[in-house]
Protein backbone atom coordinates (compact mmCIF):
# COMPACT_ATOMS: atom_id res chain seq x y z
CA UNK A 1 0.00 0.00 0.00
CA UNK A 2 1.26 3.48 -0.82
CA UNK A 3 1.70 5.85 1.96
CA UNK A 4 2.12 8.87 -0.24
CA UNK A 5 -0.01 11.77 1.44
CA UNK A 6 -1.41 10.15 3.92
CA UNK A 7 0.83 11.44 7.40
CA UNK A 8 2.93 8.43 7.35
CA UNK A 9 5.85 9.87 5.02
CA UNK A 10 7.24 12.95 6.09
CA UNK A 11 9.54 13.01 3.08
CA UNK A 12 6.82 13.00 0.74
CA UNK A 13 5.03 15.80 2.49
CA UNK A 14 7.92 18.07 2.99
CA UNK A 15 9.35 17.54 -0.40
CA UNK A 16 5.62 16.70 -2.96
CA UNK A 17 2.50 18.66 -3.54
CA UNK A 18 -0.44 16.71 -2.15
CA UNK A 19 -2.67 17.90 -5.14
CA UNK A 20 -0.50 17.01 -7.76
CA UNK A 21 2.00 14.54 -5.94
CA UNK A 22 5.22 16.10 -7.93
CA UNK A 23 8.01 16.81 -6.35
CA UNK A 24 8.40 20.89 -5.34
CA UNK A 25 10.96 22.90 -4.31
CA UNK A 26 10.42 26.76 -2.91
CA UNK A 27 12.14 27.31 -6.01
CA UNK A 28 8.65 25.98 -7.60
CA UNK A 29 6.51 27.98 -5.23
CA UNK A 30 8.11 31.48 -4.77
CA UNK A 31 9.62 33.41 -8.07
CA UNK A 32 13.17 34.43 -6.61
CA UNK A 33 14.26 37.23 -6.15
CA UNK A 34 11.39 38.72 -4.27
CA UNK A 35 9.79 40.72 -1.69
CA UNK A 36 8.86 38.43 1.02
CA UNK A 37 6.55 39.17 4.30
CA UNK A 38 7.38 37.59 7.49
CA UNK A 39 5.32 37.78 10.34
CA UNK A 40 6.73 37.83 13.68
CA UNK A 41 4.95 37.59 17.11
CA UNK A 42 6.08 37.67 20.76
CA UNK A 43 5.52 38.84 23.71
CA UNK A 44 6.33 42.55 24.28
CA UNK A 45 8.36 43.24 27.11
CA UNK A 46 10.59 40.29 25.45
CA UNK A 47 10.66 40.26 21.58
CA UNK A 48 13.02 43.19 20.46
CA UNK A 49 12.77 43.17 16.83
CA UNK A 50 15.59 45.25 16.04
CA UNK A 51 17.86 42.65 17.08
CA UNK A 52 15.81 40.11 15.04
CA UNK A 53 16.26 42.27 12.24
CA UNK A 54 19.75 42.60 12.77
CA UNK A 55 20.25 39.15 12.48
CA UNK A 56 18.47 38.85 9.33
CA UNK A 57 20.20 41.08 7.58
CA UNK A 58 23.39 38.88 9.01
CA UNK A 59 21.64 36.48 7.05
CA UNK A 60 20.98 38.05 3.70
CA UNK A 61 24.23 40.41 4.08
CA UNK A 62 22.48 43.13 3.24
CA UNK A 63 20.06 45.91 5.31
CA UNK A 64 16.11 45.53 5.48
CA UNK A 65 14.73 49.21 5.10
CA UNK A 66 13.38 49.93 8.78
CA UNK A 67 9.98 51.71 6.93
CA UNK A 68 9.28 48.47 5.90
CA UNK A 69 8.62 47.08 9.23
CA UNK A 70 5.33 47.94 10.23
CA UNK A 71 3.87 46.63 14.44
CA UNK A 72 0.67 46.16 14.93
CA UNK A 73 -0.11 45.76 19.45
CA UNK A 74 -2.42 43.64 21.12
CA UNK A 75 -5.45 45.28 22.61
CA UNK A 76 -3.93 44.06 26.05
CA UNK A 77 -0.78 45.04 25.00
CA UNK A 78 1.14 41.78 26.45
CA UNK A 79 1.89 40.87 22.74
CA UNK A 80 3.42 42.94 19.98
CA UNK A 81 2.99 41.71 15.60
CA UNK A 82 5.99 42.56 13.65
CA UNK A 83 5.52 42.33 9.60
CA UNK A 84 8.58 42.31 8.39
CA UNK A 85 9.16 42.79 4.40
CA UNK A 86 12.55 41.42 3.17
CA UNK A 87 14.10 41.28 -0.11
CA UNK A 88 15.19 37.73 -1.11
CA UNK A 89 17.78 36.97 -3.68
CA UNK A 90 17.58 33.05 -3.35
CA UNK A 91 15.69 30.27 -1.74
CA UNK A 92 18.35 29.25 0.56
CA UNK A 93 18.13 33.11 2.34
CA UNK A 94 14.51 32.33 2.99
CA UNK A 95 15.11 29.11 4.92
CA UNK A 96 17.88 30.40 6.84
CA UNK A 97 15.25 32.74 7.85
CA UNK A 98 13.24 30.38 9.06
CA UNK A 99 15.67 28.49 10.81
CA UNK A 100 16.85 31.38 12.40
CA UNK A 101 12.91 32.12 13.41
CA UNK A 102 12.92 28.59 14.72
CA UNK A 103 15.34 29.11 17.39
CA UNK A 104 13.58 31.96 18.65
CA UNK A 105 10.15 30.10 19.04
CA UNK A 106 12.42 27.59 20.64
CA UNK A 107 14.23 29.34 22.95
CA UNK A 108 10.69 31.58 23.64
CA UNK A 109 11.86 35.00 22.64
CA UNK A 110 8.64 34.79 20.18
CA UNK A 111 5.25 33.20 20.30
CA UNK A 112 4.89 32.72 16.76
CA UNK A 113 6.16 33.43 13.05
CA UNK A 114 5.12 33.14 9.42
Amino acid sequence: MDNKGNGKDKAFQQNYCILTGKKQSLDDLIDFPCDYTFKIMGKADILIIEEVVKEMEKIIEREINRSLISLKESSGGKYNSYTVRVFLKEADELKRIYEYLKTLKDQSTIAYYL
